[in-house]
């Protein structure tokens, strides 16, 4: 037990050490967060080192009080993000946030429990570890952006709205978190009790936010004194984590979703303005308390998963996610940004870490906290200098990619930003049908990973029902719309409307069936779920290769057997560009010439754009498939 002096001693040693971490990793460029975690692990017990017979303790060596006060600062926290959660956001971002941020979240989290199935981890840790692998900060994140000054650029939307939708799914993980961790503790061992208990539990918040709130809303705005206020907002926070935890739900939860009832309601400013310097202290001794708990004996154990998690994490955040990105529609400098944007890693991981750590059921506890640190140092390191560049690491890799590629891609993504994009005339149709279905089959696949054989196979069955309805809508949408939508300045004309659909179906289908494989596959032998990804991905190749080649012989290129760079582009006259022009359905703004013409192994040598003078311009093109691809020079 603390004495009255060791404990105001030890809270003003953690208040100053963490003046003197944030302000070090402030003038370091780094996030603040980062800074604390450091003085946390040189003044916590596990520190101590002996140099010229000199031998350093870390100062507190008894945290079970603080653990409280950081408990506090997590509470505080989640519940800070909850009023962040925004729908409006998410409305001018639809469906393209939604997707970028489930199949982010859904491959890093594959990685994880690759990764920590490789280290031989049991299922809770394992779990946990995926989690603090995957998550990313959408702070961090934020703090970047704003640091390049694109805050203001088209695609910060979509970031933020990709940040909305994983900052839900957070949670969702950390509810199944919450159920495992219940599970061997001395919770409800059935999981069908398990299950009523979340279901009630969010059955209250869903009637507190949409019936309860709204009426009372008024009544709450009238208190003027801000000490009552303040002691109002404390207590329905504090109560809404003692809901959750008597309901066996994650207690951290309950603050997340008493945020969300009063996101976007005429009190979101008052509870911050109120409540935010509270919030920072006590999140400052919940990032200190962390670092406590790295013992730094242990970080020898975690390089190897370091050395795993680190170059993974950034090939699925960066290529894949930008991928993704390309074929929903994103320019692809815009998509590379966005793929970079969702690498950073902050409080998110140190999150799971901590749940993670303190769980009965978790083995590697010390592992997950020494793990979480260095992970989101080294990931945050690499991101910022890659994310300035950008733009320039885009127009480098366009260039490796194939011509074929480059090529069926346009078709996808001048197909999906018609239908996923926001769009201000909506004369394609939108991806909506297919969100409820979509949804379903994401739910679906999720519970799955859960059970074990036979029960297992009910969601599966849930989840192929949803991947069948979802294939059936999206043909549906696609033959209403394809028609209407322009791929001239691709170089390929409305006839060839079939081959696109065929390419995007062959494509959807693929990707729902390797993704049931895989969630199939995982209980009975885990590398062979590797089998559907690996067949899948090879299945892609050749399709977009064979829709390529039978696409290629309709397009007649305007100079035929030559390709063409800036330096050695040929000069051409004003009577052969306006003989060579198609006048067709153009994009092009009014008294513009649009010069249409073809590929030379996958390079558009014929697009250019005619504005007063004749002189000729770069396309702009919205897919970005014409990038570091320069047009003819004109003389």
């Amino acid at each position: 037990m603390l004495t009255d002096s060791q404990l105001f001693f030890q809270l003003g040693l953690i208040m100053l050490v963490a003046f003197v971490g944030a302000g070090v990793a402030s003038k370091l460029g780094q996030s603040v967060i980062l800074g604390y975690i450091a003085v946390g692990a040189l003044i916590g017990p596990y520190m101590k080192f002996t140099i010229f017979h000199f031998t350093y303790v870390g100062p507190v060596q008894n945290t079970e009080l603080l653990s409280y006060f950081a408990k506090m600062g997590l509470v505080l926290l989640l519940f800070f993000v909850g009023l962040e959660f925004s729908i409006s956001k998410l409305k001018r971002t639809k469906t393209a946030a939604t997707i970028l941020a489930v199949f982010n979240l859904a491959v890093d989290m594959f990685i994880g429990i690759l990764i920590g199935v490789y280290m031989h981890w049991p299922i809770e840790d394992v779990f946990f570890l995926a989690a603090i692998v995957a998550t990313g900060s959408s702070a961090v994140a934020a703090k970047g952006i704003m640091e390049i000054g694109k805050l203001s650029a088209p695609e910060t939307d979509f970031i933020i709205g990709m940040s909305v939708v994983e900052d839900f799914i957070a949670m969702l993980l950390l509810t199944i978190a919450g159920g495992l961790m219940t599970r061997t503790s001395g919770g409800p061992s059935n999981i069908w009790q398990l299950v009523s208990y979340v279901g009630i539990f969010y059955l209250f918040f869903v009637v507190l936010a949409v019936f309860v709130v709204p009426r009372v809303l008024r009544h709450i705005e009238v208190i003027k004194n801000d000490e009552m206020f303040i002691l109002f907002a404390l207590g329905i926070v504090f109560t809404s984590v003692a809901l959750a935890d008597a309901l066996y739900v994650e207690s951290l939860i309950g603050a997340f979703f008493i945020g969300m009832v009063f996101a976007e309601t005429s009190m979101t400013e008052r509870l911050k303005e109120k409540l935010m310097s509270m919030r920072d202290a006590f999140v400052a001794i919940f990032f200190i308390y962390f670092g406590m708990l790295i013992d730094p004996s242990v970080l020898i154990q975690v390089v190897p998963l370091l050395l795993l998690a680190v170059p993974l994490m950034l090939m699925s955040d960066i290529l894949l996610t930008s991928c993704i990105a390309v074929l929903i529609g994103f320019p692809s400098k815009h998509a590379f940004f966005v793929g970079t944007s969702s690498a950073f890693r902050g409080a998110e991981s140190m999150l799971f870490a901590s749940v993670g750590g303190s769980s009965m059921g978790v083995r590697y506890s010390k592992q997950l906290y020494a793990v979480a640190g260095p992970f989101s140092l080294i990931m945050d390191l690499i991101a910022l200098p890659l994310l300035k560049k950008s733009a320039r690491l885009t127009e480098k890799l366009t260039v490796l990619v194939p011509g074929y590629m480059r090529f069926t891609s346009s078709l996808i993504s001048r197909t999906f930003s018609k239908l996923i994009m926001p769009q201000s005339l909506h004369i394609y149709g939108d991806a909506r049908r297919t969100t409820l279905p979509l949804w379903s089959f994401i739910i679906s696949s999720a519970v799955a990973i859960f059970f074990s054989y036979p029960l297992r196979l009910i969601p599966l069955a849930v989840a192929a029902l949803s991947a069948l309805l979802s294939i059936s809508i999206l043909r549906s949408d696609l033959n209403s719309s394809i028609n209407l939508i322009n791929y001239s300045n691709i170089g390929v004309t409305g006839s060839s409307a079939p081959e696109i659909l065929s390419l995007i179906m062959k494509l959807v289908k693929g990707l729902l069936a390797a993704a049931i494989m895989v969630i199939a596959l995982t209980p009975i032998y885990l590398p062979l779920s590797l089998v559907p990804v690996l067949v899948y991905l090879l299945y892609v190749v050749r399709t977009m290769h064979s829709t390529y080649k039978r696409l290629m012989p309709r397009i007649r290129p305007l100079f035929p057997g030559k390709r063409y760079s800036l330096a050695t582009s040929p000069y051409v006259s004003k009577n052969s560009i306006m003989s060579s022009t198609t006048f067709s359905r153009r994009e092009s703004p009014p008294g513009a010439i649009v010069l249409r013409g073809g590929f030379e192994g996958g390079r558009n040598v014929a697009f250019i754009k005619l504005k007063k003078g004749l002189k000729a311009q770069k396309n702009s093109m919205k897919n970005g498939f014409n990038d570091g691809i320069y047009p003819p020079r004109v003389r």
